[in-house]
């Protein structure tokens, strides 16, 4: 009798055991980050016991976008727009010329745009009483929160020197001036096979998602024949576009702001 009695609590304690669920723990998180030098990047990632099991990545258009004018503004007003000449790659046979707004406001924020560099390097920074670079500054996390949420308000400007809105000049930016979002956009979209934009994305979103986010994206590097793709010797992502760095970088940011939401 004890022997049955011993083994029927063993079956027993066996079937309760597979009766009780596992603990599920549940975290997300959300980084921001300034990619692909002038757009601010939002990665949300969520995690089921430590394990990735969704993710989104969108991108903020910043001034170096929305904040261009067309060359016929530019030309009416000389003393209120400013002009940036560059090359797209280095071996480019012709040089770009954007045209910009010299005076914006952000929220309750005056910017300047000052022209930095020689033709055909130049870059563009909006700078103001307490930022130097625009772009430095909402690369720090709190600030991108404000600058979004300014986003969202249309809280956007082309000023005069005083910071009233200008009356004449217009945003000249195809994308920006569709939806402040690349996703909404439609920014960078090319027929298949190509990825463009959103297929980039889902490359990269395809690479987290199962992991445990242990990656470190020095020990990326891009191939160099066909396909042009990223991989760290033992994975090959999919994706193709050049500063793949910074989308996995912002993840790993979104990851590390992991918070508790069910357990």
């Amino acid at each position: 009798m004890k022997k049955i009695s011993l083994f029927g609590a063993v079956i027993a304690s066996v079937v309760l055991a597979a009766c009780v669920p596992s603990v599920k723990v549940v975290e997300e998180g959300i980084g921001y980050a300034v990619v692909y030098d002038h757009y601010l990047g939002v990665a949300e990632i969520t995690t089921e016991n430590g394990v990735v099991t969704d993710v989104s990545i969108d991108e903020y258009f910043l001034p170096y976008s929305w904040a261009k004018v067309s060359q016929m503004d530019s030309e009416a007003f000389p003393q209120e727009t400013v002009v940036r000449t560059w090359k797209r790659t280095p071996t480019s046979t012709s040089n770009t010329i954007d045209r910009y707004a010299k005076y914006i406001k952000v929220g309750d924020k005056l910017l300047t745009a000052n022209i930095i560099g020689d033709e055909p390097n130049q870059q563009i920074v909006y700078s103001g009483s307490d930022i130097t670079n625009f772009e430095e500054w909402v690369d720090i996390e709190t600030n991108a929160v404000w600058y979004i949420n300014q986003v969202k308000a249309n809280q956007l400007f082309l000023t005069t020197s005083d910071g009233t809105t200008h009356s004449s000049l217009t945003r000249f930016d195809v994308s920006s001036n569709l939806a402040m979002t690349k996703s909404a956009s439609g920014y960078w979209s090319v027929l298949s096979p190509g990825l463009g934009w959103s297929g980039n994305m889902e490359a990269i979103v395809d690479l987290l998602v199962g992991s445990t986010m242990d990656f470190d994206p020095a020990d990326f590097t891009k191939a160099t024949v066909a396909p042009l793709v990223w991989g760290n010797g033992d994975i090959t992502t999919g994706a193709t576009l050049t500063n793949f760095k910074d989308y996995l970088s912002l993840a790993l940011r979104a990851y590390a702001n992991l918070e508790l939401v069910e357990a």
